[in-house]
């Protein structure tokens, strides 16, 4: 105690004492631990102003959405074909369905992903009917998780189709003159309420294709959409944000395998692209979860910090002190996505597609070696 009879920490008399605590890493020295919960809620917060908006700006986008009943999905008793109708009713809204009626039973498993938050509901089919209470429950879950979607009906392509175009439109790239080549280079916008990609880039002579830069014009803007327009080489999405991520090359991973993909998966009642998206989702979440298991708090990280894991640190490569929380998390979220895409349903679908392929290799292969 000071002489003043205050609780203010005094010297200690031990000057062995007072060397060892002036040793201490820099880690565990108060002032350390302070300005590190002073950086970690300034991250926090920012990490929170960016979810907030993204959460508004879902909410606003979901109010002009419109799911039909489920009951009239259902259409009075319950039939066997109900997954494959929810399927058909809800997929467009971002919705995934698991489970089969028997009879006049069964239990129907709903998956969602909205705003990058896995989740999941139960349907429990009695009698051979959605009982009240089931259907209001299942109601609630969509309005809360539905995704926007627009319908267009001009361009009814399938992702793969649109896809293996754009592939094709270009087939002979621009030289730049230092070694590189532009092929396809594209843009995204909306259009009269329409979510577009289109090049911005076009051969002078639409029928004849040259390497010479003189025999190119890039275009940008309103002109670069009406001379997309006028060649036929617009792609039309459903959101801003399937546009743009086919502006930035998400087509080019496209196979014409994927074509017969997609029909197969449709035959069956489910979405093939909803099922390759929902695989990377599960990757990606892995990732993020084997990354996290590198880091220990309080400690600096010397590997590369991709930009989507800087949440996780603070002053440059500090990793934050709650680390271990968010593991947990990450593994979290990782295993619900697990859950969710290796159902006994799924997995079997997908080696029932896995035969269709190996069967097709199976066939290049002899003709290769004839």
């Amino acid at each position: 105690m000071s002489e003043d009879g205050s609780l203010e920490r005094l010297p200690s008399r031990d000057p062995d004492r007072d060397s060892a605590q002036s040793l201490l890493p820099e880690y565990y020295q108060p002032e350390q631990q302070i300005k590190r919960r002073e950086l970690m809620e300034q991250v926090d917060a920012q990490q929170q102003a960016l979810s907030d908006e993204e959460t508004r700006a879902f909410r606003e986008s979901q109010v002009e959405v419109r799911t039909p009943p489920i009951v009239d999905v259902a259409r009075g008793t319950v039939k066997d074909s109900l997954v494959e109708d929810l399927r058909s009713a809800y997929g467009e809204y971002g919705f995934r369905f698991d489970g089969a009626v028997f009879g006049e039973t069964g239990d129907i498993t709903v998956y969602s992903q909205a705003l990058g938050v896995p989740k999941s509901h139960t349907i429990r089919v009695r009698g051979g009917v959605i009982p009240p209470e089931e259907a209001a429950s299942f109601e609630e879950f969509v309005s809360a998780n539905k995704t926007p979607s627009i319908e267009m009906d001009e361009d009814t392509r399938t992702f793969t189709e649109k896809a293996l175009r754009a592939r094709d439109i270009r087939p002979v790239g621009r030289n730049n003159g230092d070694g590189s080549v532009s092929t396809v280079k594209m843009a995204s916008a909306e259009v009269d309420g329409k979510f577009i990609a289109y090049p911005t880039l076009f051969p002078n002579d639409p029928d004849g294709f040259h390497t010479q830069p003189s025999m190119w014009t890039e275009l940008g803007g309103d002109y670069a959409i009406d001379e997309a327009y006028r060649r036929g080489e617009v792609f039309e999405f459903d959101t801003a944000e399937e546009a743009e991520a086919f502006a930035k090359g998400s087509w080019k991973d496209a196979q014409t395998l994927d074509l017969e993909g997609e029909a197969f998966y449709e035959a069956r009642g489910y979405d093939y692209l909803a099922e390759q998206a929902a695989g990377r989702e599960l990757a990606r979440a892995n990732e993020e979860y084997a990354f996290l298991e590198l880091l220990t708090e309080g400690t600096r990280f010397e590997g590369e910090i991709p930009e989507e894991y800087q949440k996780y640190f603070i002053d440059g490569n500090m990793v934050r002190d709650d680390i271990a929380v968010k593991r947990a998390e990450a593994e979290s979220r990782a295993n619900e996505l697990y859950e969710q895409f290796n159902s006994e349903e799924a997995i079997r679908l997908r080696e029932d597609w896995d035969v269709v392929l190996g069967k097709r290799q199976a066939v290049l292969s002899a003709d290769a070696a004839r």
